[in-house]
């Protein structure tokens, strides 16, 4: 399932039954799926807010450190969205799009705001921009 917005809001009146996450509640709305067996996702609503999805998965992974370890918290904006969109190619791991086509290096920890990108490699492109 993939959960747009990450972060519960009651957006309207039918939308205030919500899980708010701590300190109200013990789970948010993905860590409720997740602990449950559901394969989660999480998805944007408008194209702006694409650049954000590393710091809502490292929320979610800091209210929920005992649903989600750090590599289930990025799976949450890679490899789940890739199969819950059905962009998984089930031919081996070296064949699945994003894997081994295209990468982003960080130097430092993901989940903090000090990390900062120091390699991409786009899709289709044989060069590495270095920053």
């Amino acid at each position: 399932m993939i959960v747009a917005p990450s972060r519960s809001y009651p957006a309207d009146w039918d939308s205030h039954r919500i899980l708010p996450g701590p300190p109200l509640s013990n789970h948010t709305l993905p860590s409720y799926l997740a602990s449950h067996g559901v394969k989660v996702g999480l998805g944007i609503e408008e194209e702006w807010q694409a650049r954000n999805t590393r710091n809502d998965a490292a929320w979610i992974y800091a209210n929920n450190p005992e649903v989600f370890s750090k590599q289930q918290a990025i799976d949450l904006v890679s490899f789940n969205l890739e199969e819950l969109l059905g962009l998984k190619n089930d031919d081996g791991p070296s064949s699945s799009f994003g894997r081994e086509k295209s990468w982003v290096a960080w130097e430092g920890d993901w989940f903090s705001i000090d990390a900062r990108v120091r390699g991409v490699k786009a899709l289709g492109s044989d060069l590495v921009d270095l920053f």
